[in-house]
Order: C-alpha cells, then structure tokens, then sequence
C-alpha cells in the first residue's frame, strides 16, 4: 500500500497526460484548497471501501 497520510498531507498536485504526435506529455499542478479536499475525500473513500470489501466494485467512471 502506499506510504500516504490522510490526516495530515503535505503536498496535492493532480497529474495532467496529453499523447502528442512527438512525444506523451506530463504535468503535474498544483491543487487548490477545494480540489486538494476533494482528492483526499475520494482517496479517503476509495481506502475505505477496500478494507469494507472482500472483492473491490468495478470502476466507475462517472463516480465523484
């Protein structure tokens, strides 16, 4: 599992891909307050469900 604090992070950046002709780029951006505390909720939430559930429920795309 991944070393992660959920009380307690320090740094939220959310990770942007765009696959180019030339080469795949990658960004990372720094998180507003609002986001970094919808990211830690789901993350929260997601944590919570694996250690509920015996078999993990198929991705959802449209889930928050």
């Amino acid at each position: 599992m991944i070393d992660f604090d959920l009380h307690a992070p320090t740094t939220i950046e959310f990770g942007v891909g765009l696959d180019t002709e030339d080469d795949p780029l990658f960004v990372l951006l720094p998180a507003d307050e609002d986001v970094a505390e919808a990211l830690i909720d789901m993350v929260r939430t997601t944590v919570q469900q694996l250690e509920e559930e015996s078999e993990p429920r198929p991705y959802e795309p449209s889930e928050k």
